[in-house]
């Protein structure tokens, strides 16, 4: 192992035992989170123009906000799952070597372990979606308790635009968890047939 690869490898350990309570991981995988604001804003101002342009502009009844508050909470449990199952795979394929070649390895957008960078942007997700349900939840709560010229709809469209463009990007985002896990596969094939030809 190279010298570099050695410092990274023992930055990487001191990070991870230095998160020993749920508020330092929070913190940490928030900060260290690669977030693409202009992916954000464009999905913002696009969420913004479907509701405003909707035939609901004027007024959004009862029905109209639980039944997309019920979807997009289907959608982020739906999203949650993936996420928690796709954890459990990486975590079941870490060989040996592949937790020292991730722990070794430098993740140059974040400056960080590709390891810790993989388990923070887990975690993050998994942060994202179970606020999302409390908001849901919250939200739905709302919506029952307090009639319906209570909150003004200008408000009400506001809200939900911000809300569904923060589903939405969650949705986006699941490309590089995708993609996290496709490297993991690969680098265990490879070395998989790496140990099969060495026995051969």
């Amino acid at each position: 192992m190279k010298k570099q690869e050695k410092e990274v490898l023992k930055q990487s350990i001191n990070d991870s035992l230095q998160e020993n309570d749920i508020i330092a991981v929070i913190k940490i995988s928030c900060r260290k989170f690669d977030f693409n604001y202009k992916i954000f804003f464009t999905i913002t101002v696009v969420m913004m123009g479907i509701y405003i342009s909707s035939s609901y502009q004027c007024y959004l009844a009862r029905e109209i906000v639980e039944k997309i508050i019920t979807f997009s909470s289907n959608t982020v449990l739906a999203l949650l799952a993936i996420v928690v199952t796709g954890y459990s795979i990486f975590q079941a394929l870490l060989s040996r070597k592949i937790l020292l070649l991730f722990m070794s390895q430098t993740d140059k957008k974040i400056n960080e372990s590709v390891f810790n960078s993989m388990q923070h942007k887990f975690f993050f997700l998994s942060f994202l979606y179970i606020i999302l349900l409390l908001l849901s939840y919250f939200i739905t709560l709302i919506v029952i308790l307090f009639p319906n010229d209570v909150i003004p709809y200008q408000i009400i469209i506001i809200l939900l635009s911000i809300y569904n463009t923060v589903i939405f990007y969650g949705i986006f985002e699941m490309n590089y968890f995708i993609f996290n896990l496709y490297q993991t596969f690969k680098i265990f094939s490879i070395e998989e047939i790496i140990a099969e030809n060495d026995h051969l």
